[in-house]
């Protein structure tokens, strides 16, 4: 299929366009006018990691309008076109999305990871709106910078990885692994119930808050925690309870937050180690100690 909608600029979809190559080259080519796709309708490249959906040039620009959806597998790009995402493009097989554009790409939709084959990127990744990396999937940079400036990224069990992460707004929260160097420059990070493995380093900013949720004494299921090769913590650490907790926790309770395998340095702002951290909800405090390698929260009030 060679598809290059020479004049037309926009196609509303309301059900489905389906690639489906059996090894050959299966393509859906846009013009060097650009394509808008419109309407609640799916592109699915399928089949094969033949199925392409490409421009007739590097100027070639699709753009997946919001409530479109582009999924599957196969290649999006082919280094010959350039994408804004306002829709959703999912990775739900277990053979992998590569997405190869000719410039840099901002997301200003959603880019959900949920098939075993995930995404692979070979351009900067810039987020503005929503990252979600589902359970055995996974968003991979590998050569390039993640970037984000506002909105989200989950990662719910998945794994990420760039040459290094960059994040000056928005959301970071989850459990699972991260691959490569994490600077943060603002925005919240929130380590969901069991532990945000990073690769690499971490170092926060004072403009950064770290929210942390306690919802029993069982680190790998139970509360948010962060594990790392170096931790530089700065900031504001914010911790409550869930689930109720609250009602059965006891002074004798431990929790390790943060720990590290080479070296962990600094402190929150918001808490010298003389301090008692009080919960947001109002239900308690922690003594929280620093060490070279750990920090630790104990001793609910």
């Amino acid at each position: 299929l060679h598809y290059p909608l020479r004049r037309q600029r926009q196609m509303c979809i309301r059900d489905r366009i389906k690639l489906n190559s059996l090894g050959n080259n299966t393509d859906f080519v846009v013009s060097t006018s650009g394509l808008t796709t419109t309407g609640t309708g799916t592109i699915r490249l399928s089949g094969h990691t033949n199925s392409r959906l490409y421009g007739q040039n590097g100027a070639s620009t699709l753009i997946n309008s919001s409530g479109h959806t582009i999924a599957g597998m196969g290649q999006l790009g082919v280094n010959q076109m350039l994408l804004q995402n306002f829709g959703i493009i999912k990775a739900d097989t277990a053979s992998p999305l590569n997405i190869n554009l000719s410039g840099s790409f901002t997301n200003q939709g959603t880019l959900h990871a949920n098939g075993s084959g995930g995404i692979t990127l070979s351009d900067a990744l810039i987020n503005q709106q929503d990252i979600q990396i589902d359970s055995g999937s996974s968003i991979t940079l590998a050569s390039h910078s993640f970037t984000q400036s506002a909105g989200s990224t989950n990662i719910d069990g998945g794994a990420l990885s760039a040459t290094s992460f960059q994040i000056d707004g928005g959301d970071f929260d989850g459990h699972g692994t991260i691959s490569g160097p994490v600077t943060f420059n603002g925005g919240s990070l929130s380590p969901s119930e069991g532990t945000l493995v990073l690769n690499s380093s971490l170092t926060l900013n004072s403009t950064t808050t770290v929210q942390i949720e306690l919802g029993g004494t069982n680190g790998t299921s139970e509360y948010g925690n962060l594990l790392g090769d170096t931790l530089a913590l700065s900031g504001t650490l914010q911790v409550r309870f869930s689930n109720s907790f609250q009602n059965t926790i006891l002074n004798s309770d431990t929790f390790n937050l943060f720990t590290a395998s080479t070296n962990l340095s600094g402190a929150f702002t918001n808490l010298p180690t003389s301090m008692r951290l009080n919960t947001t909800d109002g239900f308690g405090s922690f003594a929280l100690s620093y060490n070279c390698l750990l920090c630790t929260s104990d001793a609910a009030d």
